[in-house]
């Protein structure tokens, strides 16, 4: 779908853990194709070990769940800066 859609990304917003594939391993694929596409990720289990070695040097961000809307738009407004 990324590769059909020819307007600009700005944001993807990605759970670490999906259905068959890591949050990472989809950003990855997608900056792929737009470099230029910034990444907040988003997890339940934001406090473990394994959740923050897997975005390792990524440079992108980390939104634990649950989090209150507020939380959500200063995460967004940070990840675009």
């Amino acid at each position: 779908m990324s590769k059909e859609y020819l307007e600009r990304i700005d944001l993807l917003i990605c759970d670490l853990v999906l259905p068959g594939l890591r949050g990472r391993e989809a950003a990855s694929m997608l900056l792929a194709h737009r470099r230029d596409m910034k990444v907040l990720y988003m997890s339940g289990f934001s406090s473990t070990d394994s959740h923050r070695k897997q975005l390792g040097d990524s440079g992108y961000p980390l939104l634990g769940k649950p989090f209150e809307v507020k939380q959500l738009v200063e995460a967004v407004e940070d990840a675009l800066r």
